[in-house]
């Protein structure tokens, strides 16, 4: 079951001397289309922009979004037993598909449902227990979630300045449904064999209580970033080629 992580989002405009530019991988979407239509086109962006986020887009002085790095996650943090993982550099954000788009009549609300086909964490953990002797160690992990199911809903308001309107994204709720993950730790230190087999038992018998520990800082992560990318691009572009009231013919 999905559970939302609403994120606000605090937006103003400097006094930028702004050239706005539609990259011409970005297609408008007139607002006079039909419903179905004006989905398609939002969706069809969607797919042309997706790997241009995570490599970046020069022409809009859009920096890539991976690798994003999440600098803490906390897996366990009870009396006997204390882990986190830190210096997290995640991968795999840009090759997801979309299997639908929603918008409302006003278009000013987007709904999303797309899965990630494969994600990607690589950092060092720190694992501390109070067994049947302490046992502190730190190594590196890398931990891997496939077909990650994703509800993504934009809320977009629009405001005018110096003569020019802009849209922006006002707040999003981003939900992601884990249902479970894969994960390697270094074991090159055969002395340590016993240790190893110790934390992987941990963390394999207590998967559940681990998603739900994380799934919220990785949720508030993920959404602040794409929701800078997706306001730094709208900041530099003219709201009305985006959006314009009647489609255009060519």
């Amino acid at each position: 079951e999905f559970k939302r992580m609403v994120v606000p989002i605090n937006f103003s405009y400097k006094k930028y001397n702004i050239h706005f530019v539609i990259a011409s991988y970005i297609n408008p979407c007139g607002k006079d289309l039909k419903d179905s239509n004006y989905n398609q086109c939002i969706k069809s962006n969607i797919d042309s922009v997706k790997d241009k986020i995570c490599t970046g887009m020069p022409e809009l002085n859009i920096l890539p979004l991976e690798p994003l790095i999440i600098d803490k996650l906390i897996i366990f943090d009870a009396e006997n037993i204390k882990s986190n993982v830190k210096n997290i550099k995640t991968y795999g954000f840009c090759d997801f598909d979309v299997n639908s788009v929603y918008s409302n009549s006003d278009r000013n609300h987007i709904s999303l449902d797309f899965n990630l086909k494969h994600l990607q964490l690589n950092g060092s953990y720190d694992f501390n227990a109070r067994l049947l002797t302490q046992i502190v160690y730190n190594g590196l992990i890398q931990i891997t979630i496939d077909n990650l199911a994703v509800k993504v809903e934009l809320n977009l308001k629009t405001i005018t300045k110096n003569g020019n309107k802009y849209s922006y994204v006002s707040k999003i709720n981003f939900n992601l449904d884990i249902k479970d993950f894969d994960f390697k730790i270094d074991e090159s230190r055969k002395e340590l064999a016993d240790l190893y087999k110790i934390i992987k038992d941990i963390i394999d018998t207590n998967k559940k209580d681990i998603v739900k520990r994380v799934k919220s800082p990785i949720e508030k992560e993920v959404s602040e970033r794409i929701i800078s990318i997706l306001n730094d691009v709208f900041r530099r572009t003219n709201y009305e080629e985006l959006f314009p009231e009647k489609t255009r013919i060519v």
